[in-house]
């Protein structure tokens, strides 16, 4: 009786714990302020476009480190703040890299002081998602930047489109949406998506 008693209570109370990591996971941008900023860059109208541009074609998961970056010109002056996130390589689909290697992928947004900032709607990695990625090389070694900012990167743990939400608050709060723009745009991000995993048959 006390070891059945014993085994209830422990379920209990991990069944108690999920709970708050899954409620303290989905809270964690609860009080976060999201806004969109714009850039001037090359649109890509198909998948073959993309990967032209592209050096590296990954298929890689996020592994949970970032960090923001602050960016300056030649002169010194603060030019904008970039986020650094370490990616695993899983597969090469275009390029030379090895499997299994850590490279540092330069993402369009960052977040400060509770606000976030994406440029032209990019929405960051989480560690949930598998990606796929069209890079060129960056500044630094083993360093990579995503092709036309939100173009180039895919997640693959998403099958269907997500929700079209008012506001990019609640776009960005949703774990199913990996665009932020809920505009013309948006059926674009799709429609490059759908031709990419045809491609690679993903």
């Amino acid at each position: 009786m006390k070891k059945s008693l014993f085994l209830f209570v422990a379920a209990v109370i991990l069944a108690g714990g999920f709970g708050v990591y899954a409620m303290m996971k989905e809270d964690k941008y609860a009080n976060i302020e999201v806004g969109i900023s714009n850039a001037s860059f090359n649109h890509h109208a198909t998948v073959e476009e993309l990967e032209e541009e592209s050096e590296l074609v990954v298929v890689g998961k996020f592994t949970g480190k970032r960090e923001t970056l602050e960016m300056f010109d030649s002169q010194g002056i603060f030019v904008s703040n970039l986020t650094k996130s370490t990616v695993k390589v899983e597969k090469v689909l275009k390029g030379d890299v090895q499997i299994k290697k850590n490279i540092s992928v330069f993402e369009d947004c960052y977040l400060a002081n509770d606000r976030y900032i994406g440029t032209e709607g990019y929405k960051w990695m989480n560690e949930d998602g598998r990606y796929l990625l069209f890079l060129i090389p960056g500044s630094s070694k083993d360093s990579y930047v995503i092709v036309g900012i939100y173009e180039g990167k895919f997640d693959l743990n998403l099958s269907t489109r997500g929700t079209k939400h008012k506001t990019a608050n609640d776009a960005f709060r949703d774990p199913d949406v990996e665009f932020l723009k809920t505009n013309f745009e948006l059926e674009e991000f799709y429609q490059l998506k759908e031709q990419a995993l045809k491609k690679y048959n993903l």
